[in-house]
């Protein structure tokens, strides 16, 4: 059987803005994100250190529009924190 989330998942404000430009329909957000969050609350680690200091994250999400989506995220023990989306 497949390890259960063992974080809780929190959305910003800001990555809510910014996640309902990229796509405005709001169920095709939602099922946009979920598998990244799934991933990310099983294993918050499975992104990439954003910065030095460890504080900040990155995963990479489908591309929408031929332009790279990179998710932004904090976490701790309980809780990953979903903070801004990044295209490149």
């Amino acid at each position: 059987m497949a390890d259960l989330p063992s974080r809780i998942v929190i959305r910003e404000e800001a990555f809510e803005d910014e996640l309902h430009v990229l796509i405005r329909n709001p169920e095709l957000a939602d099922d946009y994100t979920a598998a990244a969050e799934m991933i990310l609350a099983t294993d918050a680690t499975a992104g990439v250190p954003f910065s030095d200091d460890l504080e900040v994250w990155t995963f990479p999400l489908a591309p929408v529009n031929g332009k790279t989506v990179w998710l932004l995220y904090s976490f701790d023990a309980e809780a990953v924190v979903l903070l801004s989306l990044r295209l490149i």
